[in-house]
This record gives C-alpha cells, structure tokens and sequence, in this order.
C-alpha cells in the first residue's frame, strides 16, 4: 500500500516534469526557427497554473499546496509578464518570483503534512 502511495506522489513529478520539459522544447524550436508558436507562446503560463491547481488539490499535504500555490503565482507572474501588465516586462518582473517562492513557503510551513497530522 506504502508503495502505490509512493508511486502516486512520483508521477505526478513525471508529469509535471514531461510538461516543463515539452514547454522548454517548445520554446527552443521556436527560437531557432524550426516550429512557430505564434500568438500561442503568451498562453504557456496556463499549463504552470494547471500544474500548481493539480498540485492544490491532489493531496492536501502541505509540500503539495505549498508547491501549488508557488506554481499558481508564478503562472500567474508569467502572465502579467507576457502581457506586460502596469509595465512589468522580464527586466524588471523578477521580484514577482520571490514573492510566489515566499508564499509557497508560508503555506507550506503553515498545512501540516498528512503523516505528522496523525501523529506517525
């Protein structure tokens, strides 16, 4: 039973990873000219929210909503990024990365874990 618990947690890794990684592919051929994502490449932002949703609401944890909330907050980052919301472009949108890193944090520190709300 430990072990398919173990597994759960583990693919969901794989899969967030699997979509990073595709992203980031993605982004390259279009850099060098071999794929054009045109007007798609501002919607990327969406998949780094639904990987902080799934995140939120998969285990309850506090690793996992203290991740989501990280996630969340970086999409949602990238999007004011990308959009150039009250002038934040790369340059200067930076510090919104440490503020989504910082919440994830709090949350974390704040949801015990499953296994320590039990007392085991």
């Amino acid at each position: 039973m430990e072990r398919e618990a173990q597994f759960g947690r583990d693919f969901g890794g794989v899969v967030t990873g699997i979509i990073l990684m595709t992203l980031g592919v993605l982004f390259l051929l279009d850099h060098f000219g071999y794929a054009e994502l045109g007007a798609w490449w501002r919607l990327w932002p969406l998949a780094v929210i639904a990987i902080g949703l799934g995140k939120l609401f998969s285990t309850g944890s506090g690793r996992d909503v203290g991740s989501g909330v990280t996630f969340v907050l970086l999409g949602l980052s990238f999007f004011a990024i990308n959009y150039g919301f009250y002038g934040l472009e790369w340059s200067n949108g930076w510090p919104l990365f440490i503020v989504a890193a910082g919440a994830g944090m709090v949350v974390r520190a704040l949801i015990p874990d499953r296994k320590e709300a039990r007392g085991a």
